[in-house]
């Protein structure tokens, strides 16, 4: 999980990279390198979940005992420590959406200043955005500055586009360790329950025991007598 870690330390510094470049050339490296992060990423995210899934079901195997009770107690700190990271990564990703929305907003106005709220949106989040995008740039004296902001919207729709499937992924992953970790919490408390029942039979079994040594003795003076 280091890995997945440093990913998304690095991940959420090509955002501020995508973010703060002006030239194109660096702009595509940037998002190049983002789209290869993102997808190593999402790979070992998918294993980490199935490793962890693996070793449940490694230790669901297990005999009732101490090991058992170790090993599930170690795996519940993995997927807390992995439900932490998935919330940091959509962190990163939620700041990252808010801050290209925006800068996508300012490009957008440089091209129509009068545009309303959801004409802005439109251009920004529709599929024929690029559409509207064109068309106010037909109906602007700012020809040099509105061709550069129509290919920056553009950049940023499909910025947007991919992050929107990005944190789709990551909630279906934020839901199925949440789901393990349920599972995980009714497992131990049968376990707990388990050991109650085993602890309340024996102090049952220590009370009869007692029992029936007191009757005994009772029984022996009686015969002595």
């Amino acid at each position: 999980m280091r890995q997945i870690e440093q990913n998304v330390n690095r991940i959420s510094e090509l955002h501020s990279r995508s973010l703060n470049n002006m030239d194109e050339a660096s702009s595509a490296q940037a998002h190049a390198q983002l789209d290869q992060m993102a997808e190593e990423t999402s790979r070992l995210t998918n294993a980490t979940k199935n490793r962890i899934r693996n070793l449940d079901a490694q230790t669901a195997r297990l005999p009732e005992g101490g090991e058992k009770n170790v090993r599930k107690t170690q795996i519940g700190v993995q997927k807390n420590a992995f439900k932490e990271l998935v919330q940091k990564y959509v962190r990163v990703e939620s700041e990252y959406k808010s801050k290209t929305r925006a800068r996508a907003e300012r490009q957008y106005r440089i091209v129509n200043p009068q545009a309303t709220p959801q004409e802005v949106k439109a251009a920004i989040e529709d599929d024929n955005g690029q559409q509207i995008f064109s068309q106010a740039l037909l109906n602007s004296n700012r020809h040099g500055e509105a061709r550069g902001a129509l290919r920056e919207v553009q950049t940023r729709h499909e910025e947007l586009r991919k992050i929107e499937q990005t944190m789709t992924e990551l909630a279906q992953l934020f839901q199925e360790i949440d789901t393990l970790i349920v599972e995980q919490g009714e497992q131990i408390g049968q376990i707990e329950n388990s050991a109650m029942v085993a602890e309340t039979d024996m102090k049952q079994g220590t009370e009869h025991t007692t029992k029936a040594v007191t009757s005994a003795r009772k029984a022996r003076k009686k015969r002595i007598m």
